[in-house]
């Protein structure tokens, strides 16, 4: 067994103790009934007086001897006890159990807003703008540094680890996400929603979150500190609260912190409309109708506004019957946060206080979406009613998008308009009353974008593009942002977070990747999948390979095929170091799409890991539109088959607008089909059944046996992913059948093979059995080794 040293902090034995019990923070967190969060923060060292109950918790979960435990919980003679800040009504902070005096208002200043971005550097300005506005004093610099070394003071909890941190000029609140009581709503609020919303742990999660509120936040604080970002996104989250509480609420137990912030927030239309449907669902009916009866009075004296749609509806249901307890849950559709995050702090300053429509640009591979992700993964507390996320890569179409939102939404499917404008205009109005975050990822166009946004006031959208997307600017009233490179610092950071081992050779390893968030994390990706390797060879390697990793070169493939003929052509000559002047047109392009970066004193210039791609590419202007659409074809089937369906859906969408263009009507047909079976593949049937029904009526009008069989086949599996299957069944006979006449053994396999899933799912288990027997016996024939596999499905055994 290995052995644990005598570290002299926590944190460190903690570490030392999973290491030697082969346990990851997971596994340990889940054993001893704390969040993953926390035991990251207690391992490194980030919590100054970790409480004995986590502790106890850990040394029963790793099986701790009693001298090993002991050693665990040992007091620290150097200590003074453990610091407490409470944000979530007035600013109140104890040492010890004792209450700490702040003082001047500017020292409750300073420190709320440090509290409100517990663990993040804030920076001096930020202070300084907290403290004065836009009119500090010229002494302004100086007063900061005089009020942290009073709180360095104040905020002494003995040891060598103090709280209050310098971080270049910045200062940052480091404590445990128990010590803050923002910080363990929020973290309590991540748990109620992680949590099975039919189990009575979500609501009680939710109810114990509401708990850590004694009143609006920082309520004794200075203005600009009660009205921040950070303070609106925290008010945001206790409403969130609420209304989860409301509605995972059966017996009326838990109404009453519910009660206390709808008293807190008279207007809010969707919180008053659940606590009326929760206490219907008890058997209050006339409590639930006074709750209408009071918010429309105060609507009404709010400047004579009506009950919105949201609120109506609750009162209708209320008025027919005792609500059924139905715990509705938003649509919850961003993608994974990155884990390894870095930097970017302006950019989500930015987007904290942005309007409701921001435009993130910038080159391929710099990381807008991971900076968006991140930043949206954290503001979800603030938007209730759901997250939608899109990616508008390729050839999607508002509409089809349209279709997903407001079938996420919860809008039956013959509600959904069959126009654009109609689905436009009931999507903005079923979010009218609600608060929804739309993150829009790789638009091409302001034309994708201008349809999906919404007019309520509650709502954000959040757009990234490699375009500076100039229309939606000026329409929208959006915000530009932009991302770059990151600086040499904090490509070392991102590096470092992820490579533990060997510190020495991660400059090494930063400098080939020249700032590019995506090759950063490409080469780390590497190093977890090769441990024998060191850091200091794979960094003598990518110095001597002469072109980007497979992955950012896709990424920047994907960026040129945006390009017109003519910008494509001059970019590649500027990559070669041609000294001709890039044309003004071409030039405007390039420098949109990101893919050149204008310097501030005049000219240009171009990543060097995309002018490497750009030289290895044929000097000419490439092949023929109709080879390369069926060469971009053929490629994603290899994608699909490795199970990279987003890389594959890609290049499906390039090789469609390549047939467009060509005007080549039986290409477009085969296009659309395989875009409908990628978004099969990625879960989303209704843009499938989308793409194939443009697909069947090309077909048709070109008589083209083939692409109908094909376009039938993958509407009938979407009509199965949707749980349609008597719908599935019709168009998957119907394919079989049109692969019979064509003479197409494989795709009338296919079809048979399909038919018994969906056979299968409806309970007529005979046929399906049948088909699968039929399935299994075309695919012996054609030495596919998928009989084997569907063979298992009829309980048959292998020939």
């Amino acid at each position: 067994m290995a052995k644990v040293e005598a570290d002299t902090r926590p944190g460190d034995l903690i570490r030392a103790f999973r290491r030697r019990a082969a346990l990851t923070q997971d596994e340990l967190a889940r054993r001893s009934g704390l969040s993953t969060r926390t035991l990251r923060d207690l391992e490194s060292n980030r919590v100054t007086a970790p409480r004995k109950r986590s502790l106890r918790a850990l040394a029963g979960a790793l099986l701790l001897s009693p001298g090993e435990a002991d050693r665990l919980l040992r007091e620290d003679p150097g200590t003074v006890g453990p610091l407490r800040v409470e944000l979530l009504g007035p600013l109140s902070v104890t040492l010890g159990g004792r209450q700490v005096p702040l003082g001047a208002p500017a020292h409750c200043t300073v420190l709320a807003t440090l509290a409100l971005h517990a663990g993040r550097t804030v920076a001096r300005e930020e202070l300084i703008a907290a403290l004065w506005g836009d009119r500090p004093p010229r002494t302004s610099a100086s007063l900061v540094r005089a009020v942290i070394a009073r709180l360095r003071r104040l905020l002494d909890i003995g040891g060598d680890h103090h709280p209050l941190h310098t971080d270049g000029d910045g200062y940052a609140l480091r404590l445990g996400p128990d010590d803050i009581d923002a910080v363990r709503f929020e973290d309590l609020l991540a748990r109620s929603e992680a949590a099975d919303p039919g189990t009575p742990t979500a609501a009680a999660i939710a109810r114990e979150a509401l708990r850590c509120w004694r009143g609006p936040v920082v309520a004794d604080g200075a203005e600009r500190v009660r009205d921040s970002a950070a303070a609106r996104t925290l008010a945001r989250g206790r409403v969130t609260a609420a209304v989860r509480c409301a509605r995972l609420d059966v017996d009326g137990s838990g109404l009453d912190p519910v009660r206390e912030v709808a008293a807190a927030e008279p207007l809010d239309e969707p919180l008053h409309a659940e606590l009326m449907l929760a206490l219907a669902r008890c058997g209050d009916l006339a409590g639930a109708r006074r709750v209408y009866g009071e918010i429309a009075a105060r609507l009404a004296r709010s400047g004579g506004r009506a009950p919105g749609e949201r609120l109506l509806g609750a009162y209708r249901e209320i008025g027919t019957e005792r609500p059924r307890v139905r715990p509705w849950v938003g649509p919850a559709q961003l993608p994974r946060a990155p884990e390894s995050f870095v930097g970017r702090a302006g950019l989500l300053r930015a987007l904290d206080d942005g309007p409701g429509v921001c435009v993130v640009g910038g080159g391929p591979g710099t990381g807008k979406t991971a900076a968006v992700l991140h930043w949206a993964h954290r503001a979800r507390p603030g938007f209730p009613d759901g997250q939608l996320f899109a990616d508008l890569g390729g050839d999607t179409r508002p509409e089809l998008l349209l279709g997903e939102f407001l079938h996420a939404l919860g809008v039956p499917p013959e509600r959904i308009p069959a126009s654009l404008d109609g689905r436009t205009g009931l999507f903005r109005s079923v979010v009218a009353d609600r608060r929804v975050l739309i993150v829009l990822d790789n638009a091409r166009s302001p034309e994708q974008v201008l349809p999906l946004l919404p007019g309520a006031p509650g709502c954000r959208t959040v757009v990234t593009s490699r375009d500076q997307l100039r229309g939606l600017i000026v329409t929208a009233s959006a915000a530009s942002l932009t991302v770059g490179p990151l600086d040499a610092a904090t490509s070392r950071e991102l590096l470092a977070r992820r490579l533990a081992a060997e510190p020495a050779a991660v400059a090494g390893l930063a400098a080939p990747c020249a700032g590019l968030p995506l090759a950063l994390s490409v080469v780390a990706a590497e190093v977890a999948l090769t441990p024998h390797t060191s850091l200091a060879d794979l960094a003598a390697r990518l110095r001597g390979s002469p072109s980007p990793p497979d992955e950012v070169r896709r990424v920047f493939a994907d960026a040129y095929r945006g390009l017109g003929a003519e910008a494509a052509r001059q970019l590649r000559a500027y990559a070669h170091g041609s000294p001709a002047p890039i044309g003004r047109d071409a030039l405007d392009e390039l420098v949109r799409s990101h893919l050149l970066t204008a310097l501030p004193a005049g000219g240009h210039t171009i990543h060097p890991l995309l002018r490497e791609w750009l030289r290895g590419l044929p000097a000419g202007p490439g092949d023929e539109p109709l080879d390369r659409g069926r060469a971009l074809l053929a490629e994603a089937r290899g994608e699909e088959e490795a199970g990279r369906h987003e890389d594959a859906l890609r290049g499906r969408q390039a090789a469609l607008v390549l047939f467009q263009q060509a005007g080549d009507r039986q290409g477009q047909a085969r296009a659309l089909t395989a875009v409908g079976w990628s978004w099969v593949r990625l879960g989303r049937p209704v843009a499938a059944l989308t793409h194939c029904r443009r697909a069947l009526d090309i077909t048709v009008a070109l008589d083209d046996l083939s692409g109908r069989a094909a376009a039938h086949g993958a509407m009938g599996v979407a009509h199965h992913r949707l749980g349609d299957h008597a719908e599935a069944v019709r168009w998957l006979r119907r394919a079989q059948e049109l692969h019979h006449l064509d003479g197409d053994t494989y795709g009338e396999a296919c079809a048979r093979a399909h038919l018994g899933d969906a056979y299968d799912a409806s309970g007529q288990h005979v046929t399906a059995v049948a088909q699968w027997q039929a399935a299994a016996g075309a695919f012996d024939r054609l030495g596919d080794p998928r009989a084997a596999t569907i063979r298992s499905k009829a309980g048959l055994h292998p020939r």
